[in-house]
């Protein structure tokens, strides 16, 4: 008898297991309109410090979905989260040929679509993000900023900015823990938008490249 009842407990658990499994279903993530980048490949931007001038470039901008799997239980496979997000690169334009996964930013279709890899991460990159990795600031849908592997939340929203008599609208301004930026300076703060990409950018010494 204990061990019929050990074998109903051990088959409920089984059919349990199943059903739970059975039920799960994938879930797909899309991001809002007010999530995505308006910019293109190979955008110039002109940046000016004491009449001195360099050239930020976009890279690439990835658009694609994330696949994270919801479940590992004993059979380790589905349903997944199919995450979809936008990722663009910035870096000065005389450094792009020493960015080694170049080929992977600029031509993601080759690379990603169900993406199960990790997003080419390079520190010689300023990054900004919607929807990977999984995160959440006070801002509501402010791009996440990486810059030396490291993610910065969106610590002011700026309905408007002057910057050399041009009138830039929803500014989304960063704290950097001073991060030295080569052929920048060490940056503590960072101004964007998602339709004209970095407009500003400050350092420590209290200095800023303005976009011209």
């Amino acid at each position: 008898m204990k061990k019929l009842k050990y074998l109903e407990i051990v088959l409920f658990l089984i059919i349990t297991q199943s059903c739970s499994e059975l039920f799960q279903t994938d879930e797909y993530h899309k991001l809002s309109s007010e999530q995505h980048f308006e910019l293109t490949s190979d955008n110039e931007i002109i940046l000016s410090h004491n009449d001195k001038l360099d050239t930020v470039i976009v890279v690439g901008i990835i658009k694609a979905e994330y696949q994270d799997e919801l479940y590992t239980g004993v059979h380790c496979k589905g349903p997944y989260d199919y995450i979809e997000f936008e990722r663009v690169y910035y870096a000065l334009k005389k450094d792009t040929s020493l960015i080694e996964v170049i080929d992977e930013i600029k031509n993601p279709d080759d690379y990603y679509g169900y993406c199960r890899t990790d997003i080419p991460i390079t520190n010689a990159c300023i990054q900004f993000f919607f929807g990977y990795p999984k995160s959440s600031g006070q801002i509501k849908n402010a791009p996440v900023l990486t810059l030396n592997g490291h993610n910065y939340q969106c610590s002011k929203l700026l309905d408007d900015l002057e910057i050399r008599n041009s009138f830039y609208s929803t500014v989304y301004q960063y704290e950097i823990d001073s991060i030295e930026f080569k052929g920048i300076g060490t940056i503590d703060r960072i101004y964007m938008t998602k339709t004209d990409g970095i407009i500003k950018i400050g350092i420590v010494k209290n200095y800023n490249w303005e976009r011209v």
